[in-house]
Protein backbone atom coordinates (compact mmCIF):
# COMPACT_ATOMS: atom_id res chain seq x y z
CA UNK A 1 0.00 0.00 0.00
CA UNK A 2 3.08 2.68 1.05
CA UNK A 3 3.98 3.31 -3.01
CA UNK A 4 0.43 3.39 -4.06
CA UNK A 5 -0.53 5.52 -1.25
CA UNK A 6 2.68 8.03 -2.09
CA UNK A 7 1.80 8.32 -5.79
CA UNK A 8 -1.87 8.84 -4.85
CA UNK A 9 -0.93 11.77 -2.65
CA UNK A 10 1.22 13.57 -4.90
CA UNK A 11 -2.14 14.24 -7.12
CA UNK A 12 -2.79 17.72 -7.99
CA UNK A 13 -6.17 18.03 -7.04
CA UNK A 14 -6.73 17.44 -3.34
CA UNK A 15 -7.08 13.73 -1.91
CA UNK A 16 -9.12 13.60 1.23
CA UNK A 17 -7.72 10.86 3.01
CA UNK A 18 -10.20 8.80 5.88
CA UNK A 19 -8.07 6.69 8.29
CA UNK A 20 -10.46 4.74 9.74
CA UNK A 21 -11.32 0.89 11.20
CA UNK A 22 -13.96 -1.21 10.55
CA UNK A 23 -14.23 -1.24 14.37
CA UNK A 24 -15.05 2.06 14.92
CA UNK A 25 -18.14 3.34 15.56
CA UNK A 26 -17.55 7.01 14.45
CA UNK A 27 -15.88 5.37 11.68
CA UNK A 28 -19.06 4.17 10.55
CA UNK A 29 -20.51 7.33 10.62
CA UNK A 30 -18.51 9.29 8.47
CA UNK A 31 -18.57 6.82 5.97
CA UNK A 32 -21.59 7.89 4.31
CA UNK A 33 -20.98 11.42 4.73
CA UNK A 34 -17.68 10.67 2.59
CA UNK A 35 -19.50 8.89 0.19
CA UNK A 36 -22.09 11.55 -0.64
CA UNK A 37 -19.03 14.51 -0.91
CA UNK A 38 -17.12 11.92 -2.80
CA UNK A 39 -20.58 11.55 -5.28
CA UNK A 40 -20.84 15.50 -5.17
CA UNK A 41 -17.79 16.88 -5.99
CA UNK A 42 -17.06 14.33 -8.38
CA UNK A 43 -13.19 14.35 -10.21
CA UNK A 44 -12.32 17.68 -8.77
CA UNK A 45 -11.41 16.05 -5.33
CA UNK A 46 -9.90 12.27 -4.51
CA UNK A 47 -11.21 10.49 -1.68
CA UNK A 48 -9.45 7.79 -0.36
CA UNK A 49 -10.54 5.69 3.11
CA UNK A 50 -7.24 3.88 4.53
CA UNK A 51 -7.88 1.16 7.12
CA UNK A 52 -5.35 1.72 10.33
CA UNK A 53 -5.38 -1.94 11.08
CA UNK A 54 -4.72 -3.21 7.00
CA UNK A 55 -2.07 -0.53 6.52
CA UNK A 56 -0.15 0.45 10.11
CA UNK A 57 3.19 1.66 8.56
CA UNK A 58 0.84 4.12 6.90
CA UNK A 59 -0.85 4.86 9.87
CA UNK A 60 2.02 5.43 12.12
CA UNK A 61 3.86 7.50 8.88
CA UNK A 62 1.44 9.78 10.05
CA UNK A 63 1.03 9.52 13.55
CA UNK A 64 -2.67 8.49 13.94
CA UNK A 65 -3.68 8.57 16.83
CA UNK A 66 -7.35 8.54 16.92
CA UNK A 67 -9.44 7.82 14.30
CA UNK A 68 -11.44 8.77 12.09
CA UNK A 69 -8.88 11.18 11.06
CA UNK A 70 -9.29 13.11 8.02
CA UNK A 71 -6.30 14.39 6.06
CA UNK A 72 -6.16 16.54 3.05
CA UNK A 73 -3.00 16.11 0.68
CA UNK A 74 -2.23 18.02 -2.50
CA UNK A 75 0.76 17.71 -4.53
CA UNK A 76 1.99 15.57 -1.52
CA UNK A 77 1.53 18.34 1.08
CA UNK A 78 -0.42 18.03 4.01
CA UNK A 79 -3.23 20.83 3.73
CA UNK A 80 -4.91 19.73 6.95
CA UNK A 81 -5.31 17.07 9.52
CA UNK A 82 -7.93 16.61 12.20
CA UNK A 83 -9.43 13.90 14.07
CA UNK A 84 -13.47 13.28 14.52
CA UNK A 85 -16.53 12.99 12.15
CA UNK A 86 -16.85 15.81 9.45
CA UNK A 87 -19.72 16.89 7.77
CA UNK A 88 -20.22 17.30 3.96
CA UNK A 89 -20.01 21.49 4.25
CA UNK A 90 -17.56 21.02 6.71
CA UNK A 91 -15.00 18.83 4.20
CA UNK A 92 -16.56 21.37 1.21
CA UNK A 93 -15.05 24.44 2.92
CA UNK A 94 -11.94 22.79 3.50
CA UNK A 95 -10.84 21.78 -0.01
CA UNK A 96 -12.27 24.59 -1.75
CA UNK A 97 -9.18 26.79 -1.48
CA UNK A 98 -7.34 24.03 -2.68
CA UNK A 99 -9.64 23.47 -6.13
CA UNK A 100 -8.11 24.81 -9.58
Amino acid sequence: MKASFDQIIQDPRPVVVDFFATWCGPCKAQAPILQSFASEMGDAVRVIKIDVDQNPEVAQRYGIQSIPTMMIFQAGNVRYRQPGVHQKEQLKQLVRPYLA
